[in-house]
Order: structure tokens, then sequence, then C-alpha cells
């Protein structure tokens, strides 16, 4: 028997990261809520919290390469931008890379989480320490 890890409060995570976002990936800015996904910086397994700091909204691709420690948020002069894997070399997430991230004015990602998250992809992944 596979036991999940049960998720309260994730439908009202993402009704509350959507309307924060304007609707729209924080990256792509792709308005298309069917592929849109509430993302958390803090892996829920590992931190559990639904905190509205805690996630941005991406594309559900765009997800999937984060949590996979394919793609991070960087911050550069106090705004963050989105990173992808040296290593990821299809052009439509290279073109991605560097672009800045859409942020609310309220509840925006938490500075310390996205650090974390950083750090533990770039243990994971062998990005080099400064791109």
């Amino acid at each position: 028997m596979v036991t999940r890890l049960r998720r309260d409060w994730q439908q009202e995570f993402r009704t509350r990261l959507l309307e924060l976002y304007g609707g729209c990936c924080a990256v792509t800015r792709c308005p298309v809520a069917e592929v849109l996904e509430a993302c958390h910086i803090d892996r829920y397994a590992e931190r559990p919290s639904h905190a509205h700091d805690n996630g941005p909204v991406l594309r559900a691709d765009l997800h999937r390469l984060f949590d996979a420690g394919l793609a991070l948020l960087e911050e550069r002069k106090g705004r963050l931008v989105f990173r992808v894997h040296p290593d990821l070399e299809d052009r439509t997430y290279r073109n991605l890379d560097g672009r800045p991230v859409h942020e609310p004015s309220e509840d925006r990602p938490d500075r310390a989480r996205v650090r974390r998250h950083a750090a533990e992809a770039r243990r994971r992944g062998a990005w080099p320490q400064r791109l």
C-alpha cells in the first residue's frame, strides 16, 4: 500500500497564488489556467507549508524542471530571475534563462526559501556556483 502525503489546503494555495499572480505564469506570463500550477519553493514533503510566500505560479513544464532541480530562482539586484540548468540545451528553455520573474506586490516569494531551494538544486544537479 502506498501512503500519499495529504495536501490539505492545496486548492486554496493554488487559488490564492493565481489571484496574486494575475492568473499567469510568473516566468512566461502564460494565462492558460489548465497548464498553471502552484509551485512550492520549499518541498512540501520536507517542509509542509502553504504560505503564500512559498511559491510562484509556474507553467506545468517549468514546475517540473523546478522540482527536478533543473531550474531555480535566483536573486539579482533585489529581483528574482529564472535560471535554467546549463546542461538543458533545448532552446525553448534556454531562452527563459535569466528572465525576470513577475512578483506580486504582496506575499512575494520568501528570499530565504529561494536561496535554500537554489542551494539544494545546485548540490543535487552539479550547477556552477555562480552563473
